[in-house]
């Protein structure tokens, strides 16, 4: 198995959120940029789309009330604020993706594949990860920290175990 990780959407968001923590004006565009991303896709549909991104990445930013319309609207904006008010959570989820090795996660998943996956890291709503057209999204705001083992798990185990496993599922 060839695997590739695509980290744009992911840096694009740690830019979003370290200037806003910094009390810097992200501008409309760079947040329409973030919205436009073919990251962001998976997460679209009639109740979570590019404006959704848009307008509660603007509220976050210029520090306004937010009212969502949808569910998952809801929880993308509690996602993002999370993230934004435990800066320590949030260092320790970049840096546990940006230490992800696809060696790794190559030799754990089951079967002998020659195919070639993607894995991309992205800010969802509600699901652990998303499919689209062959690749992996994985959702970063599933993060958790272990207290047992100092460490962060994605969900309830380490992330190169969860995304072999769910990778297996996927290809059987």
């Amino acid at each position: 198995m060839n695997l590739k990780m695509d980290l744009r959407v992911f840096e694009a968001m740690i830019y979003f959120w370290t200037a806003t923590l910094e009390k810097e004006k992200v501008g409309e565009r760079y947040l329409n940029d973030i919205a436009d991303m073919d990251g962001m896709k998976p997460l679209y549909d009639e109740d979570f789309n590019k404006e959704s991104v848009r307008k509660i990445l603007s509220a976050i930013s210029n520090r306004e009330m937010f009212r969502p319309a949808s569910k998952k609207e809801g929880s993308f904006w509690n996602y993002n604020m999370w993230i934004m008010e435990d800066t320590e959570v949030m260092k320790m989820i970049i840096e546990t993706v940006k230490s992800v090795e696809v060696k790794k996660i190559e030799e754990k998943i089951c079967g002998n594949h020659e195919d070639a996956f993607e894995i991309a890291f992205i800010p969802g709503h509600q699901k652990p990860f998303y499919m689209l057209e062959g690749k992996l999204f994985v959702n970063v705001f599933m993060f958790r920290y272990d207290f047992n083992n100092d460490a962060m798990n994605y969900i309830d185990k380490p992330v190169e175990d969860y995304i072999a496993e769910t990778i297996s599922e996927i290809i059987k």
